[in-house]
């Protein structure tokens, strides 16, 4: 097996998807989607959270390219982290991961 994944620039990708999800509302701690927010405009972070979720679910344009492309940088199947996130916000439980 391969330690790519192991890689600063793997894991650098990898923190970006972790952001994502962040901002589309999963505390990855707590297992649940939860609103998310810090000192950050609640504005911003309907911004952000909008933003989030058009990556984590397109399926079809810009969002949906992104999500390939820092998929394949972070060695994660992109169609995989669109079915866990559509699985966990369906449920609202992180254990559906």
């Amino acid at each position: 097996m391969s330690d790519l994944h192991k890689e600063p620039e793997v894991k650098l990708w990898r923190e970006v998807i972790k952001i994502t999800l962040r901002d589309a509302g999963m505390n990855l701690s707590k297992g649940k989607l939860v609103s998310i927010r810090s000192a950050r405009t609640e504005q911003q972070a309907n911004v952000d959270r909008d933003q989030a979720i058009n990556f984590l679910t397109a399926t079809s344009g810009e969002w949906k390219r992104s999500r390939e492309l820092i998929c394949d940088l972070a060695l994660i199947c992109p169609d995989t982290l669109r079915s866990n996130y559509m699985r966990v916000a369906a449920t609202n439980n992180i254990n559906n991961l």
